[in-house]
């Protein structure tokens, strides 16, 4: 009779499993049928919005105030990820050669065939194959008991309140999302205050998604290591500054948390497949990160372009300028680069722009101490002397863009850019 109890414990173990791999197939399939959920509700938004700024256009006279409104429009959609509303307005200015915007006609025929084969889609799928992609994958997973924590990966992420990490929906939650849009459509909302707000929540789900990669950095599967750099990757990508510097750290193999020797991500793939952008420490330098500033201003006032101290960083983007290290050095008030400071403000006063930029340093100092306020007078006291704060290098008279924000001289600064202009 020994061999009917075995039967029996073997029977239970079995419907144990499949009661236990349906339960969490159910799980993430509902998971995943929520963001599909969300897709189609975006989809009708992005629409709403498309047709209210095309029936602008229709009525336009392309003058200073209207090209105004559907510029902030355009930015509007791209920041929010709506899709459709972004690839048709920059195509119909183009192509009526309104505002600034000019195309050439291959240009102009690759973004139609855009448009007509790639309308609105979750991460460039219809959204029903998306879901059934996704959910075959949970199930694949399951079946294996999640032997390698991808899906325990995934519901940390969930709970971390990250959507997934092929989603193309913007971080801002879709019914203050909708009320945005619907605030800028009737004059309610600016589109610097969106920008703000949005920007806001990217780099809170940003941080917390650096968090969730560092805690991941030791696991022992090369899948969730994988996921985790990636997410670290993002978040950089994001301009998170703790991120930023910490992948710095690891290009250069010296990431201060070993394990028993082992270095994190150990296992992953990620970074032998991706280059590390070593620009982006700049913007870690704007975003106040005391050791990027530090190894920023180590590197000298007159060394820019040049691995100025020996720590392997060359400070190259066009925005890496006396002027520049000034600004931070006075930020900072580190009485470590006093002497360098009074050479290099002195080096300025020459082109009369050391005391611009002790003032932006002053400055900088409380948007870093209050950075989510109003800082339009920020933004006017550096745009007051381009000749001071603009790039090192300039591109080619004949190099145009389609879109006209590239001609502002201070597009790319880190300063303003981080803070979306840092007006409201």
């Amino acid at each position: 009779m020994k061999w009917v109890g075995r039967i029996v414990l073997i029977l239970f173990a079995l419907l144990a499993g499949f009661v236990a791999v349906s339960a969490g197939l159910a799980y993430v399939a509902g998971q995943y049928w929520r963001e599909a959920a969300l897709a189609e509700r975006v989809e009708r938004l992005d629409a709403r919005f498309e047709a209210a700024v095309m029936a602008r256009i229709e009525a336009s006279a392309f003058d200073d105030e209207d090209c105004l409104w559907i510029g902030d429009a355009r930015d509007i959609a791209a920041g929010l990820y709506l899709i459709a509303s972004a690839r048709r307005i920059e195509l119909t200015l183009a192509e009526r050669e309104a505002c600034g915007v000019r195309l050439d006609a291959d240009e102009l025929r690759r973004r139609r065939l855009q448009i007509e084969q790639l309308p609105w889609t979750f991460e460039y799928m219809p959204v029903p194959l998306a879901f059934l992609e996704d959910t075959a994958k949970a199930a694949a997973s399951l079946v294996t008991a999640d032997a390698d924590g991808v899906l325990r990966y995934q519901y940390a992420q969930k709970r971390a309140g990250l959507l997934s990490s092929t989603s193309v929906f913007s971080d801002v939650p879709f019914q203050q999302l909708e009320t945005l849009v619907d605030g800028f459509l009737y004059g309610a909302v600016t589109a610097q205050q969106i920008g703000v707000i949005s920007y806001r929540n990217r780099m809170e789900s940003y941080e917390a998604r650096r968090q969730l990669a560092l805690e991941h950095a030791y696991a022992p599967s090369s899948r969730v290591q994988d996921m985790a750099w990636f997410d670290l990757y993002r978040s950089a990508s994001r301009m998170n500054a703790d991120a930023i510097w910490q992948l710095h750290l690891m290009s250069e193999g010296r990431w201060p948390e070993q394990r028993d020797g082992v270095a994190p991500f150990a296992l992953a793939e990620g970074p032998l497949l991706i280059d590390w952008p070593s620009d982006w420490l700049r913007y870690a330098v704007a975003r106040g990160h005391a050791e990027a500033t530090r190894a920023f201003l180590e590197n000298g006032w007159n060394r820019q372009g040049a691995d100025g101290n020996g720590d392997g960083i060359v400070w190259s983007d066009p925005f890496s300028t006396p002027y520049w290290w000034v600004v931070h050095a006075v930020r900072l008030d580190n009485p470590a680069f006093a002497d360098d400071l009074d050479i290099a403000l002195a080096h300025l006063e020459g082109r009369g722009c050391a005391d611009h930029a002790r003032a932006v340093g002053e400055a900088w100092r409380g948007v870093l101490a209050d950075f989510w306020s109003d800082h339009t007078p920020v933004n006017a006291l550096i745009r007051e002397r381009p000749d001071c704060t603009g790039p090192q290098d300039s591109e080619p008279a004949e190099f145009e863009h389609s879109d006209t924000r590239f001609d502002d001289p201070l597009y790319d600064l880190p300063e303003l850019m981080i803070a979306l202009d840092l007006s409201l």
